[in-house]
């Protein structure tokens, strides 16, 4: 198993898993539970999730489990290994992931890509996610007769976990060496940096001192501002802080004497940014001027006397469709009500009328905006015409209850006063 880790694109996780090395190596999609099998269009599917919650800065989890050199699992036996993992994990049928097998000499794995985000909008946390992983994935083998890894030393029902302060030469690295005569780069890296490092140096001194000697700098700058550490290059070979070891960490860095002034070392490590992949794989979650139905593929039909049905996957109810209504069943979601417009929008509906609550409408003219649809209600034009954009909200721990698509529920304030009357059903349709 390797660390868990979060992301902030769908997209790059996905590329990575499914076609890494640039079509080497590639991985084979084998399960989960949406219906597109390539990285733009899984991303995609992701994406109308993400959209619930775009406070979210990191939406993404990935994981992979791995199997020994020499043992092999088929597909089916992948696919329930990896629902009993992500189960016991703390996910369930509303997260949207895909499974993708990796056969290599080194051993059969599968990565999970994941979304933190449900369909009801709800965030997954997660504690101790790798210590618990580590102790699920123990259980895993003895129940299905698989061979048995080393895991943590434990004491007792604690485990522990040590991790190196300077990562070791791996075995290839030193052949080379000993073949070639030359140090190997990594631990050149870690001898040039602590270097560096005994001149308490600035962050921009440090870049410099090092470029100096040959390694290619490049500072990890979001587009806020916020430094988040180094990746070197030497040789040809590319490192991140983390590859060298504990030690090398931007937030070790700092604590060995490495100074950083964002005021001033920002400026000064302008030279050694290079546009990060996270803010690629944000780009292109999704495509301006195009749009697919992602939130309706989750939806199971059940043709009524009346009508027909839509619920959930997992058996929960969402909305029922007349023919000329469409209205929510039970409480309101913004998966639900981002669902009905889209909806409205297979039915061709080029304009749609709304009454319920002050909530659901501004929920659904926000998705009907980015549709394309017309909201027909004459005393909402006003607010539509002065819709300002949404806050930056990045804050995690914030409930799911306490936004509503990205906008706080303050906001919904600004409603005009006579839509804040309570109505009790929530429904669209077309205009008389």
């Amino acid at each position: 198993m390797r660390k868990i880790s979060r992301g902030s694109g769908f997209r790059g996780a996905l590329e990575y898993v499914l076609n890494r090395a640039s079509g080497k190596d590639c991985g084979r999609l084998i399960g989960g539970n949406l219906s597109a099998s390539d990285p733009l269009s899984l991303a995609q599917e992701f994406g109308a999730i993400r959209r619930l919650r775009p406070e979210i800065k990191k939406p993404v989890w990935h994981n992979s489990l791995r199997l020994p050199a020499g043992e092999q699992l088929n597909d089916s036996q992948w696919n329930q290994i990896a629902e009993d993992y992500m189960t016991q994990m703390g996910f369930d049928d509303s997260h949207p992931r895909v499974y993708v097998m990796h056969d290599d000499k080194d051993g059969q794995h599968i990565h999970i890509v994941a979304s933190r985000i449900d369909l009801s909008g709800a965030l997954y946390l997660g504690q101790n996610e790798n210590l618990k992983s580590t102790k699920i994935i123990e259980e895993l083998e003895k129940k299905y007769a698989l061979i048995i890894t080393k895991g943590v030393d434990r004491i007792g029902d604690t485990a522990i976990v040590s991790m190196p302060s300077t990562k070791k030469i791996k075995k290839k690295e030193r052949e080379k060496s000993l073949r070639t005569g030359v140090e190997p780069p990594r631990e050149r890296l870690q001898l040039l940096i602590d270097d560096a490092l005994k001149r308490n140096p600035t962050a921009s001194q440090f870049a410099q001192f090092l470029t100096g000697k040959g390694v290619k700098v490049i500072a990890n700058i979001a587009a806020t501002g916020k430094m988040n550490g180094f990746s070197f290059s030497l040789d040809g070979v590319s490192f991140s802080g983390s590859k060298l070891g504990d030690k090398y960490k931007w937030s070790s860095l700092l604590k060995r004497g490495l100074m950083f002034d964002s005021a001033n070392d920002v400026a000064g490590l302008a030279a050694f940014k290079s546009k990060s992949e996270i803010e690629t794989d944000q780009s292109t979650d999704t495509i301006e001027g195009s749009y697919a139905f992602y939130l309706i593929k989750f939806l199971n039909q059940k043709r009524c006397q009346n009508g027909v049905e839509y619920r959930w996957q997992n058996g929960n109810a969402a909305f029922f469709d007349r023919g000329s209504t469409v209205q929510i069943i039970g409480n309101s979601t913004a998966a639900k009500i981002k669902a009905m417009v889209e909806l409205a929008h297979q039915k061709g509906w080029k304009a749609i009328k709304l009454t319920g609550s002050a909530e659901f409408k501004k929920i659904a003219i926000d998705e009907a905006i980015q549709q394309g649809i017309q909201i027909a209600n004459p005393e909402l034009q006003q607010y539509i015409k002065t819709l300002t954009k949404r806050p930056n909200v990045d804050q995690e721990s914030v409930p799911t209850s306490q936004f509503v698509s990205g906008i706080s529920r303050a906001s919904l304030l600004k409603f005009p006063t006579e839509q804040l009357s309570d109505e009790k059903e929530n429904i669209l349709s077309p205009p008389p």
